[in-house]
């Protein structure tokens, strides 16, 4: 009798590569988040066992996109980022592209029975997700797009638990988040600009908004108590001031300081979790951080 051999170690790994595995923690505070939305909106008590349908979703929607953005910078990759899993031979082409439209597929699948609302923006992620791994070199500002991809995270998940959604909480934050990722991506962007080194550091100085950016919203949702908001945000501030340090030397730590503004996801979630006071999820938020770290260290977010 033959029998079928298991995906080696190293198959394992280089999916894992592929679809950016260390960064999903950043995916599930995303999703954490967009309950806490979906929870501020409603006028009832929301059940969170969903949780365990809407946020694998939302994961495959996040492996299928970082795996389609392989896909379409092949050519790329073979001559800037050889040892990627396409370019090194570990993974085919074609078996990169399956695998990315059938995450897309099967994501959409699992979020169209939360209804119509859940449905729309579900479609409106992953065409987000298309456009950004389709125009992403053309052009600096497809960072807009990716942050995007990142905002409508927030209102796919809220809306799978609650609509018509609370727009002065929903679309504060979710800005806030498109806003961040659009200059994180603007920033990397950097790391490979073409023009002279002054205009790649005109891009790297872009980096002291962003704690500014991430903190904004406190203007505009507003907690009943401060305590948790404050120690909270005083983090995030910490971590993101703390991070510059890798643009701000001579020679720029580019890829360092990418990791450790996609890990800033997590606390900037973990923030506007105190201020929707979900302190309980924040503090699985904090954990989901110290795991993007860990987990940066054995397999590239970028």
């Amino acid at each position: 009798m033959v029998t079928e051999s298991a995906p080696s170690p190293s198959t394992f790994r280089a999916y894992a590569e592929l679809a950016r595995l260390s960064n999903i923690p950043t995916v599930v505070t995303n999703g954490l988040l967009g309950f806490a939305i979906a929870a501020a909106s409603s006028m009832k008590p929301l059940d969170v066992w969903p949780l365990l349908v809407v946020i694998p979703a939302i994961m495959l929607f996040y492996i299928g996109g970082m795996a389609l953005n392989d896909v379409v910078d092949t050519a790329i990759d073979r001559q800037q980022r050889p040892e990627r899993p396409i370019p090194s031979g570990r993974i085919s082409r074609v078996e990169a592209g399956v695998f990315a439209a059938g995450c897309l597929l099967l994501g959409l699948g699992m979020l169209v029975p939360f209804g119509l609302a859940a449905t729309f923006f579900s479609v409106a992620l992953v065409l987000t997700i298309v456009a950004y791994d389709v125009v992403h070199k053309m052009t600096a500002f497809s960072g807009v797009l990716m942050g995007a991809c990142r905002g409508l995270v927030y209102l796919t998940v809220a809306s799978a638990f609650a609509w018509p959604l609370d727009w002065r909480i929903a679309g504060v934050l979710a800005v806030a988040m498109t806003a961040y990722i659009g200059v994180v991506t603007f920033i990397a962007r950097s790391e490979t600009a073409k023009d002279s080194r002054a205009a790649a550091l005109v891009m790297r100085r872009f980096a002291i908004v962003l704690p500014g950016i991430a903190v904004v919203p406190i203007l505009w949702v507003v907690p009943a108590r401060w305590d948790a908001a404050i120690g909270a945000g005083l983090v995030l501030l910490g971590w993101l001031v703390f991070t510059q340090r890798h643009l701000l030397v001579p020679r720029p730590r580019m890829k360092q300081a990418i990791l450790s503004y996609l890990a800033g996801i997590c606390l900037i979630d973990m923030f506007y979790l105190t201020l929707l006071e979900h302190n309980a999820l924040a503090v699985i938020a904090a954990a989901c951080f110290a795991i993007t770290l860990l987990a940066h260290r054995s397999i590239s977010g970028t």
